[in-house]
């Protein structure tokens, strides 16, 4: 976080130590949402002043430009106050999913600008017109191009801090203004020795630039609002958390979805089944608590209680030694477990497979044992995993 962006934090939340509190999140997204649509203004004025005095179709279409992002940064106060609305009967989880949708309309803004970017600039080309600026004039949009420049890495430092994709969209679009600009002054140096024509060539590679940040920004906020799944990383931290609870032997249909900064966690936990009901509800209040308290989102746990030993238990996994003796490929077995909820009964193994073992040969070895256990076994269910160990 650089200088300015910290000094900022301090001065008005001196006192806030959880950025991803939804009330706070609010509030910082909606502040740099105002700072973006006052700023942008003010250069759009500063911009199109000059680019009009010297003839600029560059400087002219990087103000309209900025322009847009001021237009962006009322879509953004408009989602962070959104977002703070609770749940309601008609959207139970919240409406975290604004953020994305702020950030589709941010992309769609800046492919406008960029397509009309390439159309005047093709215009341009094909009737080139005088464009000349003095050493003053270049100085003064150099100058917004440094303020630019601070107010994207604000966005970014504001977006970081609170986790919010928007910001750092909105982010990248003052960094795409930071380019076009630079490329607007560039356009004017070279007027002055007579190339007129880069004016409109500069500014067709301005405007696509511009197009592909857009399309770049969409792509994403298209792929979160479509329900992007969860990282690995994010799925291992929160079956490890689970994992670490006194009497968790195990976690299954671990599922994790994201609305905007809110997330939701389903899972099942397997539990002794000699464990008390008393003891089952504490296991399962650990495993809520610090699922919530570690990874900031709403929990709910299933519970599971497991046989691993018993006359049952023997009974199947004798059968399930005998079975696997037909498969060479199977080298061994793990975490053989019988799990009850309620009338359902279930089968979980893990087979251990030779190295080489292919993606075809794994998936007729986990149907193949899994067909014979239920047809032995037509009360449960089965649940085979194959696993090739790493060495």
């Amino acid at each position: 976080m650089n200088w300015f962006s910290k000094i900022l934090i301090k001065r008005i939340f001196p006192d806030v130590s959880d950025f991803q509190d939804v009330q706070v999140r609010q509030k910082v997204g909606i502040l740099e949402g105002w700072i973006s649509a006052v700023s942008n203004v003010i250069l759009f004025g500063i911009k199109i002043v000059i680019g009009m005095a010297v003839n600029s179709i560059a400087l002219i279409a990087d103000a309209f430009h900025t322009l847009a992002d001021s237009v962006s940064s009322v879509v953004i106060i408009f989602s962070f106050r959104l977002i703070g609305k609770k749940p309601d009967p008609d959207h139970p989880y919240g409406y975290g999913r604004a953020e994305y949708i702020a950030t589709l309309i941010l992309s769609m803004l800046i492919v406008v600008t960029g397509v009309e970017l390439v159309k005047s600039s093709v215009g341009r080309i094909m009737s080139p017109a005088i464009s000349t600026a003095n050493i003053g004039l270049i100085l003064i949009v150099l100058g917004t191009v440094i303020f630019k420049e601070l107010l994207a890495r604000l966005s970014f430092d504001f977006g970081k801090l609170i986790s919010s994709d928007s910001l750092k969209a909105e982010a990248l679009h003052h960094r795409s203004d930071v380019f076009a600009s630079l490329l607007a002054v560039g356009s004017m140096v070279l007027a002055n020795f007579g190339l007129y024509k880069w004016d409109g060539i500069l500014g067709i590679g301005v405007g696509l630039f511009v197009v592909w940040t857009g399309f770049s920004i969409g792509r994403e906020s298209i792929e979160s609002l479509l329900g992007k799944p969860p990282s690995r990383e994010l799925m291992e931290k929160a079956r490890s958390i689970a994992l670490n609870v006194k009497g968790v032997l195990n976690v299954h249909d671990l599922v994790i979805h994201s609305y905007g900064h809110n997330r939701f966690i389903s899972l099942h936990i397997e539990i002794p089944e000699e464990a008390t009901q008393l003891e089952a509800h504490d296991i399962a209040e650990e495993v809520m608590a610090k699922l919530e308290d570690t990874m900031a989102s709403n929990v709910t746990v299933h519970m599971d209680p497991v046989t691993t030993r018993g006359e049952r238990a023997n009974k199947i996994q004798s059968y399930l030694e005998e079975v696997i003796k037909k498969e060479p490929a199977i080298d061994s077995y793990h975490d053989f477990r019988i799990v009850r909820s309620g009338d359902h009964n279930m089968i979980l193994v893990e087979l251990f497979v030779n190295p080489i073992t292919g993606k075809v040969e794994q998936k007729r070895i986990k149907e193949f044992i899994s067909g014979l256990l239920k047809s032995e076994f037509t009360s449960f269910d089965t649940r085979v995993y194959v696993v090739v160990p790493v060495h």
